[in-house]
Parts: C-alpha cells; structure tokens; sequence
C-alpha cells in the first residue's frame, strides 16, 4: 500500500513562537513534508537530504504503533520522515492524525499514539516504577 493523502498538524511555527495557532495541512505526503519543511530554520541541504536527517535523528521507538505503517515504506519516502518527526522526535512537533491509503482505507496514527501512550503509562505504574516516591 501507498499513502495517497496525509493530513496533520503542524506545530513548528506556533511551539518556535513564530505563529499564534497550530496549522493543519493536508495533501500528498510529499507536498506537506516540502511544507513543514518551509516552516523551519534549517533548509539548506535539499529536501531528501533534510528528510534523510530527521530520519536517522528521530527514530520511531520498537513496539510503537507507527512502525507498523513506516517499517513497510521505502526509504526516502516522505510518510517515513514525517513519522520519525512526529513520534520519534520526544516532542510532538507534527501529529499525524490522518493516512489514506491507495487502497482507500484510512489510519489514524495520532490516535494509535494515544493509546500506545496509555498502555505504556499503564505498565510502567504496574512494574512499580511509576508510582511517586514517599518523602522521609
């Protein structure tokens, strides 16, 4: 499967103080990467090789929802580096919210994110690691 259409929200702009509201943008996966790449300071080096740094900078963690979309992209695919930036970054400075695919079916990987989030919060409270520390 091919992405046809991604949709998200940009960040960028409005966390760098530069915007007062978060942007959504929408299109071919190719069309808003080149647009989110507008909206950053560093765009010296052409569009793959900036793509190519975010990838190999902010790499998805294993186990999260959105490798399953990513792991079967071909390199240099504009979806992969947008999903590096979205949940392998640490901060969230694009979500993804929505995928079309070339078959028309549709993924949600904010909303995965989510729920992946929980499940991790949830593990980690039930190992004992997430639970405050008492005060002497």
């Amino acid at each position: 499967m091919k992405p046809t259409n991604v949709r998200i929200y940009n960040l960028i702009p409005f966390l760098s103080g530069r915007a007062d509201g978060i942007k959504r943008m929408e299109g071919r996966p190719e069309k808003v990467l080149a647009l989110v790449r507008e909206t950053c300071e560093e765009k010296e080096r052409s569009l793959a090789a900036w793509a190519e740094g975010i990838e190999g900078h902010c790499p998805i963690p294993f186990g999260h929802p959105y490798r399953r979309y990513s792991d079967r992209l071909p390199e240099g695919d504009p979806l992969k580096a947008l999903g590096c930036w979205a949940f392998g970054a640490g901060n969230s400075w694009i979500t993804i919210e929505e995928i079309t695919w070339d078959d028309g079916s549709v993924s949600h990987p904010q909303q995965d994110h989510r729920e992946w989030l929980k499940r991790q919060s949830a593990a980690l409270f039930a190992s004992g690691m997430g639970r405050p520390r008492q005060r002497l």
